[in-house]
């Protein structure tokens, strides 16, 4: 699909930029202007492809990590020569401080120079006439010795209500941005996935006018990410009532987890999230929930292996799951098992009618009139 797609459009960029070069040396103004509009929409429309395309083979699981020893503090000081040209542009500057890194890493250097490189493009981007700070630190979180990365700027900031939603494929944190600024909104979803494959996880602050900082940080040796991330992996607090039918949400998103939560426990069902694979196995393995629902991409292991050991373990296999992924992977899905797959984000009224559908146990009419009283209540 990458070849198919990618080939017609190089050539014709090719073809375009053959043309300019003529239309140059004649003296054409207004052709030279028409071809650059050409350019210029087939070099978006390019990346938006190349972004789609790693998006989904991220999600289907098929994007691997290949290590290998580089030494950190070089790469980080060729990506910020990289960017300065556009800071300096916009009326910025640039800095960078920290603790030195101490020797080598060992991870995927060319999807480390990936996060890195499109964090502080964003900040170039969208800060002007201020200033980008690059701190970078080496320490133990999680367990394993990790390297963190911190972009922060003066820019254009966000809102909480912006943050909480930031790195959702398609969606930037003000629809505004779009038509000042440009951008598809996959670019922070693919880094934090990327991020989260090498062992690690991108993080933000953010107020309204004030700026950002995105924290980056990975495990120095890949070799330590599947300790990293199982100890990241979140267990929430069951919601709901005690004695109403549980159902396990297996969801790397805390904000997507609350709010499946909040949709499901109103329509009568108790709810626990969990925040990675080998987490939420075990958790079914030792609760039998009347449902499971579950992300396709997850930091610590790819989702549609968690489906496949959910349905070979003589335990889990009769648990009802309910896929959620943003990519259209019904057929794979229902193959592998799953009773329904739903494309996110998804419909809370969806989504409580199709858990409600599957579920092995479901809530009687009067307790959940009693939650969803009960939630309004609350709110």
């Amino acid at each position: 699909m990458s070849h198919e797609l990618r080939t017609p459009l190089n050539a014709i960029i090719g073809y375009a930029e053959m043309l300019q070069e003529d239309a140059e040396d004649n003296g054409d103004d207004r052709t030279v202007q028409d071809l650059n509009r050409i350019l210029t929409a087939a070099k978006h429309l390019l990346s938006l492809i190349g972004e789609i395309l790693d998006l989904s083979k991220i999600e289907a699981g098929r994007m691997e990590a290949i290590p290998a020893k580089f030494d950190p503090m070089e790469m980080l000081e060729d990506l910020i020569e990289t960017v300065r040209p556009i800071a300096t542009g916009n009326g910025n500057e640039i800095t960078i401080s920290g603790t030195p890194f101490g020797g080598d890493v060992n991870t995927d250097s060319m999807k480390l120079r990936q996060c890195v490189l499109n964090l502080l493009s964003n900040a170039a981007k969208f800060t002007k006439n201020g200033a980008i700070d690059v701190t970078f630190d080496r320490k133990l979180y999680n367990g394993v010795e990790q390297v963190f990365i911190t972009v922060r700027d003066t820019g254009i900031g966000m809102s909480k209500e912006h943050v909480s939603r930031l790195f959702q494929p398609f969606v930037q944190a003000d629809p505004s941005i779009t038509q000042q600024y440009g951008g598809t909104g996959l670019g922070l979803t693919i880094t934090r996935r990327l991020s989260q494959l090498l062992g690690g996880n991108v993080t933000v602050k953010s107020a309204l006018g004030e700026g950002s900082a995105f924290t980056l940080h990975v495990p120095v040796d890949f070799g330590d990410a599947a300790a990293a991330l199982g100890a990241a992996a979140k267990v929430d607090e069951v919601q709901g009532h005690e004695d109403a039918p549980l159902v396990i949400v297996i969801e790397d998103e805390a904000d997507a987890r609350e709010l499946a939560a909040r949709a499901l426990t109103r329509a009568g069902f108790a709810v626990q999230g969990v925040g990675g694979g080998e987490a939420g196995l075990a958790l079914a393995r030792a609760k039998s929930p009347a449902l499971v629902l579950l992300d396709i991409f997850l930091p610590d292991r790819s989702g549609w292996r968690v489906l496949q050991s959910l349905k070979h373990d003589p335990k889990t296999q009769d648990i009802p799951v309910v896929v959620l992924s943003v990519n259209e992977d019904r057929a794979h899905a229902l193959a592998l098992g799953a009773a329904e797959h739903i494309v996110k984000p998804a419909d809370r009224d969806m989504l409580a009618a199709t858990v409600m559908r599957y579920a092995r146990k479901r809530p009687s009419p009067l307790a959940a009139t009693a939650s969803s009283v009960a939630q309004k209540a609350a709110g």
